[in-house]
Formats: structure tokens, sequence, C-alpha cells
């Protein structure tokens, strides 16, 4: 399975990209307010997650031509959110 949206799970970035499906799927959303004390309960699946935005993050940067994708102004406005089709 995939996921995305960690990085505005972490708080690293609003919301940078659209997600679009060529097939059918099932996606479960998990807001940050949810997240977050989840994230402080297991701090190191935490770091997993936070390690994973920081690669995309930065190879998004690479790809895009920025070396930092905060300050880009194609960012939109975040959703808090994180699609996942596959819960544990």
């Amino acid at each position: 399975g995939s996921f995305f949206g960690e990085a505005v799970l972490t708080g690293q970035t609003t919301r940078s990209a659209t997600i679009v499906a060529v097939e059918s799927c099932l996606f479960y959303v998990i807001t940050r307010a949810v997240f977050l004390p989840i994230a402080e309960a297991y701090p190191a699946d935490y770091n997993k997650v936070k390690e994973f935005a920081d690669k995309r993050l930065q190879s998004t940067a690479l790809v895009n031509g920025h070396e930092d994708t905060a300050d880009d102004d194609n960012n939109l406005k975040s959703e808090d959110s994180v699609g996942l089709d596959a819960v544990p």
C-alpha cells in the first residue's frame, strides 16, 4: 500500500500535491489532531514517518528545482490530513 500527506502530519509543510487515483481505491483519513497524540505515544514510529517525510520533501525539492519546499509558492492550504490505503 501507499500513503501520502506525511509532511503535513509532521508539520513540515502545507499540502503541496494533488493525488489522482488511476483505479478504484479505499482511503482512510487521519487528521493532525488525531495523529499527534498517537505520535506522542509511539515516538519511534513518529520518527519513521518524519524521516520518510524528510526524504520525500528533499526528493520533491530536487525534482522541482527548489532547495526548500516550505517556501514554494505553489503550496496549497493545509488540510491537516493524510490518506492511507492500509491501516496496520
